[in-house]
């Protein structure tokens, strides 16, 4: 069985999907390990649906060369929002 490579992070920067500012001024950083594009508790239940729409336009975008990884954190199944995040 092979083994997964390990992933050394120095910092991971949370950026809340609601805010079409700060998504666009993480992708200035010069240099971010991994940066996680929040859907969850950062961003209000009213605001769930512009912060997917948000978060597409940025993933659809190249990749910013001193960005390593990204991710998106999205709402536990409990919550009844986190299939519109894996769909929307």
């Amino acid at each position: 069985m092979a083994t997964a490579a390990q992933v050394v992070r120095r910092a991971q920067l949370y950026v809340p999907g609601s805010s079409m500012r700060f998504l666009e001024k993480s992708r200035s950083l010069p240099s971010i390990d991994s940066i996680a594009y929040d859907l969850e508790d950062s961003v209000t239940p009213a605001k769930k649906p512009e912060g997917r729409a948000n978060i597409l336009s940025i993933l659809n975008r190249d990749r910013v060369p001193g960005i390593r990884e990204q991710a998106v954190r999205i709402n536990s199944v409990g919550s009844g929002f986190a299939l519109d995040d894996l769909t929307e």
